[in-house]
């Protein structure tokens, strides 16, 4: 009974951290999907508390790549220029999985090849792929060069 109880409270305690994954890894699709992936996903959760964070996050990986694949709520992408968030949305799934492991939740590489089923230097190729995309889609030089409308550099500002 103890058991039951020590892995109710740490899926309790990995609830947020695992909607954050879903949200990051969904794209633009409805949040409410990503809420119903989480609940199919602590539903399934079968084990005891050893390893039930990498569990969750392997079916929550799992559980988003059927969805994508069947086309039930596909990413719609990149939606405004310069926007950190939508360039990250219109990465490719496995792209937005490795950095959201590694980046948002602080996984190991090594770790997150063993949730995505890929090797730690496929891994490293992917968030590095991620992150030149990311800066492409934010930092595009030609459109900043011809001072394309809508188009803007980002910066920082200081700020008192």
């Amino acid at each position: 009974m103890t058991e039951s109880v020590s892995s109710k409270s740490e899926i309790a305690r990995l609830i947020p951290d695992l909607h954050r994954f879903a949200r990051a890894v969904a794209g633009d699709r409805d949040l409410g999907g990503a809420s119903a992936v989480v609940q199919k996903a602590v539903g399934a959760e079968t084990g005891g508390p050893e390893g039930l964070r990498g569990r969750l996050y392997a079916e929550l990986i799992r559980l988003n790549r059927l969805e994508e694949a069947t086309g039930a709520s596909a990413p719609m992408g990149a939606s405004r220029d310069g926007d950190a968030a939508a360039g990250f949305a219109g990465l490719p799934l496995p792209m937005r999985e490795a950095l959201a492991l590694v980046v948002i939740e602080g996984f190991r590489y090594a770790e997150a090849a063993t949730l995505l089923g890929v090797s730690r230097d496929e891994v490293s190729r992917l968030i590095l792929d991620a992150r030149r995309e990311l800066a492409r889609r934010i930092y595009d030089p030609e459109a900043a060069a011809s001072g394309s409308a809508g188009r803007r550099t980002p910066y920082l500002r200081i700020v008192k």
